[in-house]
């Protein structure tokens, strides 16, 4: 009887079960505000962004990539993903047109970056934030401290120049009037120093400035990330198994032990 429950399979009953996800993840943070557009680094610093994202996109091996708009809003307009044509064609289209939202709010996009990863990743987790640092709301740097405990890679790369560029931006009332958009080097650099010894900031002009970024993502290594759970009802076939096991034990050793009958004279 007990074996032939077994071969039924048998389930009943709920346990959890932890899961990991294997390998690294990439979560790229494209500033797409307005000041994006200053044309102080050729052909202006969204298209610089871009490049400069295409060409790590490159040397990221099998890593998976996630992408975030960055502007009053923060947009994930790709959740993590190993397919490289998507993430290609999102980099080679960016515009201030992608999001609606007006102004830059840095501190919204980190924290939507943050959250972009898979609850049950196992490998290392790097945020990589293409940015002039333009702030009109939010605290980058406040955000930067708050995520130094996950022990996530904050990469900062700052596009554009110190004496920056002119720009035509257009007010609530309606009417246009331009505006001088300069590089923030140091609200970067201080989001990094508050993001500790796993924050990096890179100025994008600078010769070498990829590889130290590159260097910075292989680096992070480790396991990081928490596993997640799923719940599963429990096989009891093996306990069934051992039970038939156990009974044909001692039902040999219940044998063993019987008086044999004389026969009859």
């Amino acid at each position: 009887v007990a074996l032939s429950v077994a071969a039924a399979g048998p389930r009943w009953g709920s346990e959890l079960v932890a899961e990991r996800s294997e390998g690294a993840c990439v979560a790229l943070v494209m500033d797409v505000s307005r000041s994006m557009t200053a044309a102080d680094v050729a052909p202006d610093r969204l298209g610089y962004a871009s490049r400069y994202a295409s060409a790590l996109l490159s040397r990221l091996g099998e890593a998976n990539v996630a992408v975030v708009l960055s502007k009053g809003e923060a947009h994930l307009a790709i959740p993590a993903t190993s397919d490289r044509v998507v993430v290609q064609s999102l980099l080679s289209s960016l515009s201030p047109a992608l999001l609606t939202a007006p102004g830059s709010n840095p501190a919204a996009a980190l924290e939507t970056a943050l959250a972009s990863f898979p609850s049950n990743l196992a490998g290392s987790r790097s945020v990589v934030f293409f940015t002039d640092g333009d702030e009109t709301a939010g605290d980058l740097v406040g955000a930067a401290g708050a995520a130094r405990a996950t022990g996530i890679t904050l990469v900062f790369v700052g596009v554009g120049t110190e004496t920056g560029a002119d720009i035509t931006v257009q007010d609530p009332s309606g009417d246009t009037g331009s505006y001088r958009a300069t590089l923030s080097g140091r609200r970067l650099a201080d989001a990094a120093k508050a993001a500790g010894e796993k924050g990096l900031y890179v100025d994008a002009k600078e010769a070498g400035s990829a590889l130290r970024v590159i260097s910075a993502i292989r680096s992070a290594g480790g396991s990081g990330g928490k596993p997640s759970y799923k719940t599963r009802t429990v096989d009891r076939t093996f306990s069934f198994l051992a039970a038939a096991l156990a009974l044909f034990c001692c039902s040999v050793l219940s044998g063993a032990s019987w008086p044999k009958k004389e026969a009859a004279a």
